[in-house]
């Protein structure tokens, strides 16, 4: 997977480049907008194996629910076609839960997907979000669920709906009734895995003929204050700063390069931890940010390198990024310590805002 998403962040990130060149013919912008498209398709694909095979960790952080919805929703319009009506109705309410912005976005879209694959010939699809005390006068009280606080994410559709046999293996890896080619089986399965793993339970109403309900429990987390905005940064992206970049391989080095350069940063350039020591050790002036790829060859690895830059310069900010496999425990050791990471494949856009986020950042 490591190796994959090298590939997938030189070809995004080459997409972005050439879409965001002044000098680009409009005529072929449709033609890279689609490669880039279907590079993101790609990395989200691995990015569902990854997490099916529990080589993914979530990123977990307090986050507002109606927001994720409210973001992804101009996609889910693109996708339905006009046949089918979507209805949103949010909680007025901030829906406050614990788990990966990302993934969640990741669980909208399959049950969505789920719901217009059931609709070939249209219908209504419902997505809705409330907020419930779940305790022994709870009328409806899903089975397993402990007393307390939940957020209840709800998607129905009126599409074909589906026989006790089917839902008894609807989350089951790999089940599908789809023809060949029209799905892999794990849209569900994720969705599964990433409630499960943030601590909720995925229940299933459904009948042949009458539609499918789907209904989300998340817990609340008590006495949450701050709730984190997902993938709305504002700030500006450009600076002066030098940064030294740590990147094994040349191709995703020179892009990643290319993008910061771009935006005004002088970039010192590394492909392993003894290098990037040396460069530290020889460099008269500041190193603002250092961006190291987890997994480096050979030598000093990534984190001998970033224990000798936190002695000789502890005001240096550090900027982890991998294509994540094998690097599963080392990684969650680093966000247990909150140090910022990267995930592979990313675009030009990601990147430079997670820089200014972390350079701004006292």
């Amino acid at each position: 997977a490591h190796d994959f998403n090298n590939i997938l962040t030189i070809v995004t990130g080459n997409c972005d480049l050439i879409l965001n060149s002044l000098n680009f013919p409009n005529h072929h912008r449709d033609d890279i907008e689609q490669i880039r498209i279907a590079g993101q398709k790609a990395a989200s694909l691995i990015q569902q194996l990854l997490l099916f095979s529990r080589q993914q960790t979530l990123q977990m952080q307090l986050i507002n629910l109606n927001r994720i919805v409210t973001n992804v929703e101009p996609m889910l319009r693109r996708l339905l076609p006009a046949s089918i009506e979507l209805t949103i109705d949010l909680d007025p309410e901030p829906a406050q839960v614990k788990g990966d912005p990302g993934q969640f976005e990741q669980v909208i879209l399959n049950l969505v997907l789920n719901a217009k694959d059931a609709m070939p010939d249209g219908g209504q699809l419902d997505i809705e979000i409330r907020q419930a005390f779940i305790d022994d006068h709870y009328l409806t009280q899903p089975a397993n669920l402990e007393s307390g606080p939940y957020v209840v994410f709800i998607v129905s559709d009126t599409g074909i709906g589906m026989t006790k046999e089917i839902q008894n293996q609807i989350f089951e890896p790999f089940f599908t009734t789809k023809t060949v080619h029209k799905g892999t089986g794990l849209g569900l399965a994720i969705v599964h895995g990433v409630v499960k793993q943030s601590g909720g339970q995925i229940f299933l109403e459904s009948q042949p003929g009458h539609g499918t309900t789907f209904k989300v429990y998340l817990p609340q987390p008590l006495n949450s204050s701050t709730v984190l905005n997902s993938h709305t940064d504002s700030s500006p992206s450009h600076g002066t700063e030098t940064i030294l970049l740590v990147e094994p391989e040349e191709s995703v080095r020179d892009l990643t390069r290319r993008i910061l350069i771009r935006c005004g940063y002088t970039v010192l350039e590394a492909q392993n931890g003894s290098e990037a020591l040396y460069l530290v050790e020889q460099y008269p002036h500041p190193i603002h940010l250092v961006i190291t790829d987890v997994a480096l060859p050979n030598g000093t690895n990534a984190h001998q390198l970033t224990e000798r830059l936190k002695s000789l310069y502890p005001q240096t900010k550090l900027l982890f990024m991998s294509g994540y496999s094998d690097n599963a425990v080392l990684y969650q050791d680093m966000v247990s310590n909150q140090t910022a990471f990267l995930q592979k494949p990313f675009g030009d856009i990601t990147l430079v805002q997670k820089v200014r986020q972390l350079l701004d950042t006292n």
